[in-house]
């Protein structure tokens, strides 16, 4: 055998010898990367398992009573003058110095004149009854209107635009009790106040 031969020979086996140290090294490499990957996952799973929540359950009667509110304050607002309306009952109950019995959504709508309709025949008034058809079909986007509002509160993404207010009135009128509160400002067809967090007027 020449020496040439014996070269190439041995080149061979080398190249080989290489070759086969490459494909382990892939194959050791992408098990590990696969390993990795599905570990993530696994945990992703776990963490996504640990985060499911129940699913909120409103109650009507709260949410019969904000769109109440709603409805006969901001029916004919911009979406934000409905926010400002549904941000001072939502601020009322947080404060729990404004309802009348138990300190709920219902018990701070239906406290007495604190919202005008409460305390005229408009209180028994059911929209959602009305001869009017278009009347019934505001009332139910109201209904969905408070409906939103009140998951959105309680699952903390409920934005208070008004600052903290827990009064309002419209630019028509102008109540004494205005001149005892810092105003907020104008947002949609009323004017907006706030009192420090316990105070009530």
């Amino acid at each position: 055998m020449t020496r040439v031969k014996l070269f190439m020979y041995v080149l061979y086996g080398l190249v080989f010898v290489a070759g086969m140290f490459t494909v382990g090294l892939y194959i050791t490499t992408h098990a590990k990367k696969t390993q990795s990957v599905t570990k993530e996952i696994e945990i992703a799973h776990l963490l996504y398992e640990e985060e499911e929540v129940e699913p909120l359950i409103l109650n009507d009667a709260d949410v019969r009573c904000l769109a109440l509110a709603i409805f006969h304050e901001a029916r004919g607002d911009t979406f934000d003058g409905k926010t400002a309306v549904a941000n001072v009952v939502m601020n009322r109950v947080e404060r729990g110095v404004y309802a009348r019995g138990d300190n709920n959504i219902c018990g701070v709508v239906f406290n007495g004149c604190q919202f005008t309709f409460a305390c005229t025949r408009l209180k028994h008034y059911d929209p959602g009854k009305s001869k009017n058809s278009v009347v019934r079909s505001v009332w139910d986007d109201v209904q969905d209107f408070a409906r939103n509002a009140m998951l959105s509160y309680y699952s903390n993404g409920f934005i208070d635009i008004t600052n903290g207010a827990t009064y309002f009135h419209a630019p028509k009128v102008r109540p004494n009790w205005r001149k005892k509160v810092e105003r907020v400002g104008q947002i949609g067809a009323h004017i907006f106040y706030r009192k420090d967090y316990y105070g009530r007027i």
